[in-house]
C-alpha cells in the first residue's frame, strides 16, 4: 500500500526510476546483438577503414564490419526501447504515428551526442590534468547523465505525452 501510494503521490519519479531501470533491456539487447553479430563471418571480415560524419572506424578497429554491427545491434535496441518506454515507463496511448518518428529523432541526436561527447569530456578533464581509467570512467558517467537528460524529459513530455486512440 505504502509503494502503491509513494507511485501515485510521485509520478514523475517513479517514471525516472522506471525508465533507468527499463533502460537495461535495451542495453542488454544491444550487448547480446554485438556478441551475435561480431562473430558472423561477412561482418568480421569487412575491415576497410570506414568513415562518415562522426563515425571512425579505421581497420584496426573492425573497419566497416564493426560499423554494421553497431548499426545492426543499434536498430533493434532502440525499437526494443521504444516498446518498453511506451508501454511500461510512461504507459503511453499516443500514437505510433505520432511517438515513432519524434522516439526516432531522439534517438539519433542521442547516438550521435553519445558518439560525441565523450572525445570531449575526456578532452576538458585532461586540461584538469586527468587522464587515463579514470577520465574514462568520467566521461562515461557523463554521458549516462547526459544521455538520461537528452532522452527522459523529451520521452515524457514530447514523445509519449497525451493520448490518442491507435
Amino acid at each position: 500500500m505504502a509503494f502503491k501510494d509513494f507511485t501515485e503521490k510521485h509520478k514523475t519519479l517513479w517514471e525516472f526510476i522506471k525508465f533507468n531501470l527499463l533502460s537495461n533491456i535495451s542495453t542488454i539487447t544491444r550487448i547480446a546483438l554485438v556478441a551475435v553479430f561480431s562473430i558472423l563471418p561477412f561482418l568480421a571480415s569487412r575491415t576497410e577503414p570506414f568513415n562518415l560524419f562522426i563515425w571512425h572506424y579505421p581497420a584496426s578497429a573492425g573497419g566497416v564490419g564493426a560499423f554494421y554491427v553497431f548499426l545492426l545491434a543499434e536498430i533493434p535496441a532502440q525499437i526494443v526501447n521504444y516498446i518498453v518506454q511506451m508501454k511500461l515507463t510512461f504507459k503511453s496511448t499516443v500514437s505510433h504515428a505520432s511517438a515513432a518518428p519524434r522516439f526516432a529523432l531522439l534517438a539519433v541526436i542521442n547516438i550521435i551526442v553519445s558518439t560525441v561527447l565523450p572525445g570531449y569530456v575526456n578532452g576538458a578533464l585532461a586540461g584538469f590534468g586527468i587522464g587515463g581509467m579514470l577520465a574514462n570512467l568520467l566521461s562515461t558517467l557523463f554521458n549516462l547523465v547526459a544521455q538520461v537528460i537528452i532522452c527522459f524529459y523529451p520521452m515524457k513530455y514530447w514523445v509519449f505525452s497525451g493520448s490518442n486512440e491507435k
